[in-house]
């Protein structure tokens, strides 16, 4: 990994898909480089923390596989998020496909809203970031109430465009284990048919991979209320 400027300590933790264990590992990072080797049993989420020498450290996230993963975090791009700690918002991952496939999930998503339809509430969600939820919380709670009080529908009808986007582009990549990871996001208001209709197109190894975990047990409990579901003992 890069991290221009920075000397200290990187933190790389997740939960071992096998044992349910977290798992902490520690780099060094020498004039903005540092590196992780080893391999993992399936994919999972990550976090990456950098703690430099003389600074407050900053996380970040990404798709761990058995792929060499060449990440790059500009520190300028930092996000305070307050009692949340401070997040890296520019991190690019090269290599693998399941981060690149979260990249262009973010792309499909925000190319939903360059429609013409979406130019006034575009506009309003940037006025938004001028605002710091955590040093003037009352007057970017006011604007944002306000915003959602402009663009109710119109906020409805672009996440149904970015998720049907989404879902979509999921269908069409049934073998990458971050797919049924993004679409378990998706699964509050589906239909058990509307479920099974993408958790069924995945091919089997995704089907039974530690990211489609969430998928299958909403499925499950799904056909344990059906009328006729037999009641387990």
């Amino acid at each position: 990994g890069e991290v221009a400027g920075i000397n200290g300590t990187a933190v790389l933790s997740y939960e071992n898909p096998i044992s349910k264990v977290k798992i902490y590992d520690t780099a060094a990072v020498k004039n903005g480089n540092f590196i992780f080797k080893g391999s993992i049993d399936d994919v999972v989420h990550a976090n990456i923390e950098i703690i430099p020498d003389s600074e407050e450290s900053a996380n970040c996230r990404l798709y761990l596989e058995n792929a060499s993963l060449d990440l790059k975090l500009d520190w300028n791009s930092i996000v305070d998020q307050g009692s949340y700690g401070k997040y890296i918002n520019s991190a690019k991952v090269i290599g693998g496909i399941n981060n690149s496939f979260m990249a262009e999930c973010v792309t499909i998503s925000n190319n939903v809203l360059l429609q013409d339809k979406y130019a006034e509430y575009r506009n309003a969600m940037k006025a938004l970031e001028t605002y710091n939820q955590f040093t003037d919380y009352d007057k970017y709670r006011a604007a944002v109430d306000e915003f959602r009080s402009t663009f109710s529908e119109l906020m409805q009808t672009a996440k149904k465009e970015q998720t049907a986007a989404i879902i979509d582009y999921i269908k069409d990549n049934p073998n990458v284990e971050c797919a049924a990871h993004i679409f378990s996001r998706y699964l509050s208001g589906l239909t058990l048919e509307e479920i099974e209709d993408v958790f069924n197109n995945f091919t089997p190894e995704i089907q039974n991979c530690y990211m489609a975990k969430e998928i299958r047990e909403e499925i499950n409990a799904l056909n344990s209320v059906r009328p006729g579901a037999v009641v387990p003992d």
